[in-house]
């Protein structure tokens, strides 16, 4: 017996939005149609859509190499964004159209940065900036003191390394790709505890949606098998969906 469809008709990822399954293709994965928001149509595999891997008809790619294009001959030299000062271009490059531009962070460290991470805000330092707003959060709350800290700080301060520190491991899965704390939780560690309340015992905290950021109304306490169960598909996943005799079977 095959698995249950998902009605994904409405949904929305990047540039498009679904609009109708369109059948399936020769492996058995389901096809959608989706209207691109520039008025195209385009028939996209669920996990292409579900991995982000197509966010558009093609026009974002477009789009895209034209703003850098643009960047290319704009001189970023002297310019501020966040905590970095631009001090000139770097010589290594990306590609055709991405630069890379020597910073100089208000910390003084000195690191080469991506042109286009500077402009969108993905990088705004070196990694001081999520240290700095921990340590402001240490005060009188009782939640980190002698060197020990409750379940409920940590999931705050992980939160704060994961979408923030471009060092910590988990940055390209988090702030590597767009996805951020709210200004009131960043700010303070005493909102996050008025919003999400203690952390109950053997919960962690995690999104409803998987691409949106951290934020009240998006964020709940949850077991480690709810969690696996929201995780979003990977790249370099080793699932394959094979058709047996009719019955779809995932082998691992």
């Amino acid at each position: 017996m095959s698995a249950p469809m998902l009605d994904m008709t409405g949904e929305r990822f990047g540039r498009l939005t679904v609009l109708r399954l369109a059948g399936n293709d020769r492996w058995g994965n389901r096809l959608w149609l989706c209207a691109c928001s520039c008025g195209r149509q385009k028939v996209v595999p669920r996990g292409s859509l579900r991995r982000s891997l197509v966010r558009s008809c093609g026009c974002l790619k477009r789009d895209l190499e034209i703003e850098r294009g643009k960047l290319a001959a704009r001189d970023l030299a002297g310019k501020r964004f966040g905590e970095w000062t631009v001090i000139g271009r770097s010589r290594k490059r990306i590609g055709r159209a991405n630069y890379r531009w020597t910073c100089r962070c208000s910390c003084g460290a000195e690191r080469d940065v991506v042109d286009s991470t500077l402009l969108n805000g993905q990088s705004n330092s070196c990694g001081c900036m999520w240290r700095e707003l921990i340590y402001k959060a240490v005060t009188r709350h009782g939640f980190s003191a002698g060197g020990r800290t409750k379940p409920t700080y940590n999931s705050w301060a992980g939160m704060l390394q994961r979408c923030l520190n471009p060092l910590c491991p988990a940055y390209k899965d988090y702030g590597g790709r767009g996805i951020t704390v709210c200004q009131r939780w960043q700010n303070s560690f005493m909102n996050f505890l008025a919003d999400m309340k203690e952390c109950p015992t053997g919960l962690s905290i995690e999104r409803i949606n998987n691409d949106g950021n951290y934020e009240p109304g998006n964020c709940k306490w949850a077991t480690c098998k709810e969690q696996s169960n929201n995780r979003r598909e990977r790249k370099d996943s080793k699932r394959k969906r094979r058709q047996v005799l009719g019955v779809e079977v995932t082998v691992v």
